[in-house]
């Protein structure tokens, strides 16, 4: 399945994702013809070959694979399992694939909890808050990231419209802030995401304690656990090379 930008979100969580770019004038040197290329139809013959025989694919558990749980773990595992069939290097090489791709996730992911951690911070107290506001909040937050969010360029309302598209109830809307109608969101939007991506806490917004006044809480990296060798715990053991297919 192909497209521009991203798919919409229940297609995009059960999909690995391949970005690509526009090639460089002169940078294909072949074009497919028909859609048909001599190469690719080779890999496919072998891959047809490679299937005869197999009544079913290994079981793979990825339990101690830091990163690679729920779905992210089960889009994997039909590709790692046929890995493990192939032996030799794959099983290392598909695992540490798919553990880059976890890390990438874990990155979007450690974003998006402390965007909602600075708006949580911004609102305060308050029920509303128009899109402009919000946004100036972020961008004077001392040595945030959110100068450069925007494709190297500062955050704007559109970019936060389409980060928070999904995940918050709802779209901004006109809001009324004394005598000004500007677009804006409700308090009561945030609050299941929140809830649901936010550690708990029984102090009140207006009176918890909160990072000191101009700074972010979104550190410079994100980190994550992501980045184990590929022979780590967890990993698939490499296969038997007397046993490996002549076509891997």
């Amino acid at each position: 399945m192909a497209g521009i930008r991203e798919l919409p979100p229940t297609l995009q969580d059960r999909s690995l994702v391949i970005k690509m770019e526009r090639a460089l004038p002169g940078e294909v040197k072949n074009h497919l013809q028909d859609g048909y290329a001599v190469g690719i139809a080779n890999v496919g013959r072998k891959f047809a070959r490679c299937a005869q025989g197999i009544e079913e694919l290994p079981g793979i558990d990825l339990c101690e694979s830091a990163g690679l749980h729920n779905r992210l773990g089960d889009n994997w595992r039909p590709l790692l399992a046929i890995a493990a069939l192939a032996g030799g290097d794959w099983p290392a090489l598909a695992l540490a694939a798919a553990k880059a791709a976890a890390d990438a996730a874990a990155d979007e992911f450690g974003i998006l909890t402390h965007l909602l951690t600075d708006i949580r911070e911004a609102f305060g107290s308050a029920e509303k808050m128009s899109s402009a506001e919000l946004v100036d909040s972020l961008l004077g937050l001392e040595d945030g990231p959110y100068q450069e969010l925007n494709h190297g360029r500062q955050i704007n309302q559109n970019w936060l419209a389409k980060s928070l598209r999904g995940v918050v109830t709802g779209k901004t809307g006109t809001i009324r802030i004394g005598n000004k109608t500007p677009k804006g969101y409700q308090r009561r939007q945030f609050e299941g995401a929140w809830d649901r991506y936010l550690p708990k806490t029984s102090q009140n917004p207006a009176t918890a304690a909160t990072p000191p006044q101009g700074e972010s809480s979104l550190p410079d990296v994100v980190t994550n656990d992501v980045h184990q060798k590929a022979n780590g715990p967890g990993a698939i053991p490499p296969g038997n090379k007397d046993q490996d297919r002549e076509y891997w």
